[in-house]
């Protein structure tokens, strides 16, 4: 592991990401950010069936890795049981989490932090970050690497200006109906004034089920629409959101790449409560639409699709006009006041000059795209 003696800023460079879940494209995932060394994937699949003694003498070895690792620092984002797990089981010197994690997770710390669950995410993670000695910036950007770029532009395909179509979510009730994408891509190819030529929908390994029969029915037909569901690593993934025109998505993974890239986007939610898990910095992309007594039942498959079905296309494309005829959004980088302390440090100040600066990066594989139209 690194030198204990090294402080938390450059430790933070070396830094690990343990994934809940285990990759499932053909070749593994490679994070992108510069600030990321490591990926360790949890098979989540494989170790739910623990009754299995072959199973649970791989779990066990899977365990032994992680303390073997000696990691100096552990900070659990997640706060839940299985993440306080993987904590306990570092015996890291320091164990940093939540004060309020729940299903027993904060047994698992010997650091625990107040964050108030009123807070963004982000916000709350940031508070973590502070308490293990990290610079007080919340820098959003996001990089794609150079090897992703260049498979994206050596596809014909997608040298075409297109917009990214994400339809789908975990959740069936955070789904906007199939019919409506069908004809938001249609209309937007149609209309020469969104400078679209070509619509790309993506999707993960096993997502092909949430997309709808009007979406499916227009992949297979119309030649101006690419299918990349399942076909994507993350890394590419990424690669050709930094790409895109636009992104027009669901409450979704593909939406927050786009907050990191800077993209012109279209967010379009129901039972979510943006205030706390919403695109941080990005309300011009909000498409929402509460009503007096509406509750956040994400699971609810009936409440959550009431509340996405108040979306008309009309109004999505809208949207996206204006996305697309205003300056790209920057992501998000604040300094955050470095000289006050509790709730007062959270007080943010934007500097406009960091935010639309390029990202100053070390590793010469990644290449700066936020601010980057090819069309």
């Amino acid at each position: 592991g690194p030198e204990r003696t090294r402080p938390p800023s450059e430790l933070c460079q070396d830094a690990r990401v343990v994934q809940s879940p285990e990759p499932r494209s053909r070749e593994r995932d490679h994070l992108t950010h510069v600030r990321v060394g490591e990926v360790v994937p949890f098979p989540r699949s494989r170790f739910g069936r623990l009754h299995n003694p072959r199973v649970l003498a791989e779990f066990a070895r899977w365990s032994r890795s992680l303390r073997a690792a000696r990691y100096d620092l552990v900070v659990d984002c997640q706060g839940l049981a299985r993440s306080g797990l993987f904590t306990r089981i570092t015996s890291a010197a320091r164990r940093i989490g939540y004060s309020d994690a729940r299903e027993m997770a904060h047994r698992a710390l010997n650091e625990r932090i107040d964050a108030p669950r009123s807070l963004h995410a982000v916000d709350r993670m940031m508070r973590l970050a502070l308490a293990a000695g990290g610079e007080p910036v919340i820098d959003l950007r996001l990089h794609a690497c150079a090897k992703e770029l260049a498979g994206v532009d050596a596809e014909a395909e997608l040298l075409e200006p297109y917009l990214v179509l994400a339809p789908t979510s975990v959740w069936p009730g955070k789904r906007w109906d199939a019919r409506r994408f069908a004809e938001l891509g249609t209309r937007a190819l149609d209309d020469a004034s969104f400078g679209v030529e070509r619509l790309v929908v993506v999707g993960g390994p096993g997502e092909r089920e949430q997309i709808g029969e009007p979406l499916l029915r227009l992949m297979d037909t119309d030649p101006r629409v690419t299918d990349l569901v399942g076909k994507t690593s993350v890394g590419r993934l990424l690669a050709v959101c930094a790409r895109a025109r636009a992104i027009v998505a669901n409450d979704s993974a593909t939406l927050h790449m786009g907050v990191g890239l800077g993209r012109p986007l279209v967010a379009l939610f129901g039972p979510t409560r943006v205030e706390l898990v919403g695109p941080y910095g990005r309300s011009d992309c909000l498409v929402q639409h509460l009503r007096e007594g509406d509750t956040f039942a994400h699971k609810d498959r009936d409440i959550g699709r009431a509340m996405m079905e108040r979306i008309g296309v009309d109004e999505a494309l809208e949207r996206l006009g204006a996305q697309l005829a205003a300056p790209t959004a920057p992501p998000v980088y604040r300094i955050l006041n470095p000289s006050a302390s509790g709730a007062d440090a959270f007080e943010v100040e934007l500097d406009d000059t960091l935010a639309v600066e390029p990202a100053r990066v070390e590793d010469d594989a990644v290449e700066d795209h936020t601010n980057a139209d090819r069309a």
